[in-house]
């Protein structure tokens, strides 16, 4: 008897395994209670993966009708589902053997493995990996094979999660050759390791999917963590944002980014109106991200590694307010200390985000810039710098108000100054007295390794109660 026409050409007879001379047995094996055998069937389906069997759920349909009511009716068998767009060519044999397991596993969560000889085949997907992307919520794991390099893909959800997909996470694992494993939910997965609660996936950046993969899925996404640093072909921010739009409900989006981009101007904004937590690292695309979203809640901005000694491939990217620092403070980076001041005033004229923290890491501004900033971030208050060219120009416009009796970041109650090394113990030490004396209390400075401040020095002055300052000194030379 064949199991569906379809699926025999697909397969070939080789899977179209009789009963001849197997009546005995199979009389035996019928007064087995169908649970068991349920489970025989999964054992065994396990060791077939392990030996690269991985339509065995055909197999054991094909043999008689009690077998196929059985496997039929044990949705687990079904879980793990393999496509090779080489080995399986015919568009319409893919979309049935995507129908065929999504029926048959019911409501179980789902093992994908993907080898897609053609990226655009993602990128532009037929109608097989349309009906997967109506499976994503209750996908767990999917394991994508790309040509001669390979990408670990998981999804994870709890037991407890709602159907929704709720975290998403696209980077990049290359793998050994032939290394696709069934992983288990303690696994590590892409360098992370994830536990059941959590709900991760990962995919290369350079294909990330477009709006036409994930019609309606990640309307509810509020997780969402893009790697693009080890790719050949990066993705632009302009696709970044157009990605961005099919996340309204973002709560969480970090981004490991690639330090080239072209700023593009004339975009649309994307809103995320419930986005608490931006990251980004390693991008000359801040601006250009930072100038196109909305984010009225934004309450964590983490920025790493975005100085940069170069000039961009096009320095021509010039906005209303754009023009050198007239400061004629040092700077390593200029290039990058621009972009990233022009993407924080952009950000915080458009929604003025109440954000609490801000980490600058090995990341800067002009120092016009940290001046502007400071006046319009009313209720920060952890700020930490690392690696930072800014002057004691900068770190003293902390210690007074301005014409109109405002002080700059007023709710300020932890500064984290760490490998500064332009700052000097003398300006440091006027901002503490300062705001102490101006009631900015309780408060903690944490100075650490600035090269011209002394543990010593900063030790000796009187502090007041509620004031904590923390110091180690910089490591001497030789």
């Amino acid at each position: 008897m064949s199991l569906d026409p379809h699926f025999d050409s697909l397969m070939g007879s080789a899977y179209s395994t009789t009963c001849d001379g197997m009546a005995d047995a199979l009389k035996l094996v019928r007064e087995l209670p169908v649970e068991i055998l349920g489970e025989i069937f999964l054992l065994s389906h396990g060791e077939a993966l392990a030996a690269g069997d991985t339509v065995q759920p055909v197999r054991l349909a094909h043999v008689c009708r009690f077998f196929r009511q059985v496997a039929f009716g044990t949705p687990c068998l079904w879980r793990f589902l393999f496509i090779d767009d080489e080995r399986v060519r015919d568009p319409d044999h893919q979309t049935h053997l995507v129908e065929l397991w999504a029926r048959n596993s019911a409501a179980c969560p789902l093992d994908l493995h993907l080898t897609l000889h053609d990226p655009a085949s993602f990128v532009q997907p037929g109608a097989a990996l349309r009906l997967l992307a109506l499976e994503l919520p209750r996908v767990r794991h999917m394991a994508l094979s790309l040509t001669d390099s390979e990408a670990s893909v998981a999804i994870w959800r709890s037991l407890a999660s709602t159907p929704a997909l709720a975290s998403l996470q696209f980077t990049i694992d290359p793998l050994p050759s032939g290394s696709l494993k069934y992983l288990n939910e303690c696994s590590t997965v892409a360098g992370i390791v994830t536990s059941p609660g959590q709900r991760f996936a990962a995919l290369p950046m350079a294909i990330i999917p477009k709006a036409s993969v994930f019609p309606h899925q990640l309307a509810g996404l509020v997780h969402l963590k893009l790697d693009d640093s080890q790719w050949d072909s990066p993705c632009s921010a302009t696709r970044i944002l157009d990605f961005l739009e099919l996340c309204p409900a973002l709560e969480v989006f970090e981004w490991h980014g690639v330090p080239v981009d072209i700023g593009r101007s004339g975009r649309s904004i994307v809103s995320l109106p419930s986005l608490r937590r931006l990251d980004l690292k390693e991008t000359c695309a801040a601006r250009d991200l930072l100038s196109h979203i909305h984010v009225p809640a934004l309450e964590e901005l983490r920025m790493f590694q975005l100085n940069v000694s170069f000039i961009g491939f096009d320095d021509a990217y010039h906005e209303m307010g754009d023009s050198d620092d007239e400061a004629g403070d040092y700077s390593r980076s200029p290039y990058s200390d621009r972009l990233t001041g022009m993407g924080m005033r952009s950000l915080l004229r458009r929604c003025s985000p109440p954000l609490r923290f801000l980490d600058f890491d090995f990341v800067d501004m002009r120092t016009k810039d940290f001046l502007w900033c400071f006046h319009n971030l009313p209720y920060l208050e952890v700020f930490r710098v690392v690696a930072s060219d800014m002057s004691d120009t900068v770190i003293r416009a902390l210690s007074k108000p301005d014409a109109r009796g405002v002080w700059p970041l007023p709710r300020l109650r932890h500064l984290t100054l760490a490998e500064c090394n332009q700052i000097t113990q003398k300006a440091v030490l006027s901002v503490i007295r300062a705001r102490c004396a101006a009631g900015f209390l309780p408060a903690t400075y944490d100075i650490q390794r600035c090269q011209r401040i002394q543990a010593t020095v900063l030790s000796r002055f009187v502090r007041p109660p509620g004031l904590t300052v923390e110091i180690q000194d910089a490591p001497k030379d030789g």
